[in-house]
């Protein structure tokens, strides 16, 4: 792991690691340990154990000597990702609340479309890398519509996002990962102040209005 040829082509040694350790302890360059785990039914089990957390709060100290996090545990933010019950339980049924059953019929709709079209201008051309050309920009446009960026931002959204969740071991990169998540901060207070503002009756088209409603 962490070398050259792995991140060449990292498939040969997951597909070693599910047939013969699916829960792998590992160090990462900057020295922070952790356990991989690269099969479906060891992560469900995981997933539903209690006595495991997402809380980084439970392991600052070591995630702050990696690099991962910065400061003290009160400075910073948590979310969905970062939270157990029961304030995951409350961040996750405000969110629920949003995807009403329109909108995810609706989101169907507008992911095949988009889809399409990346495929479309794919087959206009010889070559294609499926990761440049398809499956990052049709992620991205889909987190980003579904959330309401305004199309002219996909590109520093996108750009903030990449810094952002760079692993802190990668040093020669445009962006650290520190001013990613700065920019992309910065952007979502003004884009949650803009759409506050421009609060209008009805369902809302998105799923920051619909929060903020």
């Amino acid at each position: 792991m962490y070398t050259p040829e792995f991140f060449a082509d990292p498939h040969p040694a997951y597909a070693q690691l599910r047939e013969q350790a699916p829960v792998q302890r590992l160090r990462n360059p900057n020295g922070l340990e952790y356990w991989l785990v690269t099969r479906y039914d060891e992560a469900r089990a995981a997933f539903a154990d209690g006595r495991l957390s997402k809380d980084p709060r439970r392991a600052w100290d070591a995630l702050r000597a990696a690099g991962v996090v910065t400061g003290e545990p009160g400075d910073a933010t948590f979310d969905l990702h970062t939270t157990d019950p029961p304030e995951h339980t409350r961040l996750r049924a405000l969110v629920g609340r949003a995807f009403t059953a329109r909108r995810v019929a609706e989101l169907r709709e507008r992911t095949q479309q988009i889809a399409d079209d990346l495929l479309d201008a794919v087959a206009e051309r010889q070559t294609a890398d499926l990761i440049e050309d398809y499956a990052y920009p049709l992620s991205l446009t889909v987190i980003a519509e579904l959330l309401g960026v305004p199309s002219i931002d996909h590109g520093r959204f996108r750009t903030w996002t990449v810094a952002a969740m760079r692993p802190p071991f990668v040093t020669d990169a445009p962006m650290s990962r520190e001013e990613g998540r700065r920019l992309l901060r910065e952007y979502v207070v003004e884009l949650v102040a803009r759409k506050r503002a421009q609060s209008r009756s009805g369902d809302p088209d998105d799923v920051l209005t619909a929060l903020l409603a």
